[in-house]
Order: C-alpha cells, then sequence, then structure tokens
C-alpha cells in the first residue's frame, strides 16, 4: 500500500511539472500561413528564474528549450527525381528518368512561393537567378499531388 502511495504521488507530482506553460521572454517572432500549412515561430529565450524588487524585475532563461518536428511526406514513386545543382547559382535543372507532365513551385523559408510553372519535359532548367540567397523549398507536383519537396540552397 505504502508502494502505490508513492507511486502515486511521484505520478501526480511529474505530471503537475509537464503541465506548466513555459514563458517566453521573446524579442521578435511570426506567424505565416497558406493553403499548404502555417509556420509559426518566436525568437526569444524561455524563463527558467523570475526575481523583482520595487527598482524592478529580472527573466533569466535558455535558448533552444524545444523543437518539434512535424512530417513532411511524399508520394512512393516507381522513378526517380533530381534536382542539382545544390547549393544552386543561376538554374536548378529537375530531371524525370522519363517525359512528364509537372508544376513545380518554390518557397521562400517565410512559406511565400516566389516562382512557379508548369513543364513537359524530361529534364527541364529552372531560373533561379532571380532569388535572394537563402533556402528554397521545391515542390515538385504531378496530378495536384506532390511527387517530392527538394530543400534547395540559393547561393
Amino acid at each position: 500500500m505504502k508502494r502505490i502511495l508513492i507511486i502515486s504521488s511521484l505520478c501526480l507530482f511529474s505530471f503537475a511539472i509537464l503541465a506548466q506553460e513555459q514563458e517566453v521572454v521573446a524579442s521578435g517572432g511570426d506567424d505565416f500561413r497558406n493553403s499548404n500549412g502555417s509556420l509559426q515561430w518566436t525568437v526569444g529565450e524561455i524563463v527558467t528564474e523570475s526575481y523583482s524588487n520595487d527598482a524592478g524585475g529580472l527573466n533569466q532563461g535558455f535558448h533552444h528549450g524545444s523543437i518539434s518536428v512535424t512530417k513532411i511526406s511524399e508520394n512512393i514513386l516507381n522513378r526517380e527525381i533530381s534536382a542539382f545543382p545544390n547549393p544552386a547559382g543561376r538554374i536548378v535543372v529537375i530531371k524525370f528518368d522519363k517525359e512528364t507532365c509537372f508544376e513545380y513551385v518554390v518557397y521562400h523559408m517565410s512559406g511565400e512561393a516566389v516562382l512557379q510553372g508548369k513543364e513537359k519535359q524530361r529534364m527541364f532548367n529552372m531560373p533561379v537567378d532571380q532569388l535572394t540567397s537563402g533556402i528554397y523549398f521545391l515542390k515538385i507536383i504531378e496530378d495536384n499531388q506532390i511527387l517530392k519537396t527538394f530543400k534547395i540552397e540559393k547561393i
């Protein structure tokens, strides 16, 4: 009986600690939404301790409290799709193993579509020289289904 009481108390104590809301001292952040999903972030520190007196207050914290990753899903293909070079300068070559009618959409890290088009080729030279340096996501779409998503670095 004593063992059950101790285990129950520990479980309740653990749950109480996990259920606490985290407070963040934020210096920035944003929220972007479109039909493909949403992206929210906050730049700042998770508060671990707070001190205050009549003169003011102080919050202490640390960076990177937790990182949560959502899945990126792709269709299972019986063919090859590649995008190169990566990092890219002036062009990104999109190459299929056979001629394909496809759409492509390039998204900035903010979620904004910055480049898109439709092609029917086996190999296509997509110009990226007008994009600023940074990280982009290239989605290849066929028949309204995403075939593959590439992470492209533009230099």
